[in-house]
């Protein structure tokens, strides 16, 4: 089994945005791509994303996002309380 990294939203956030941190963000979703690596990333940090897309740009951007988030290879979990 691969070794697994968790994202959160500040991650996927600077990525989308091309902050500094996005190429090692970039750098973990090749690896996961490839298999080399498994990433998984809550569905409340999706949100945030979204929430933070639609505020800081506008919706269309996070729905975009919500459209694209399906083929990132993240597997989207759910927390359990």
């Amino acid at each position: 089994m691969p070794a697994c990294k968790v994202l959160d939203s500040w991650a996927l956030l600077a990525w989308l945005r091309d902050e500094p941190p996005a190429a090692y963000v970039a750098e973990i979703l090749r690896q996961a791509d490839t298999g080399e690596l498994q990433v998984l990333m809550s569905w409340m940090n999706v949100g945030e994303v979204c929430y933070m897309l639609a505020r800081k740009r506008d919706t269309r951007v996070a729905e975009e996002f919500l459209e694209r988030a399906p083929s990132l290879p993240i597997r989207l979990v759910c927390p359990i309380w």
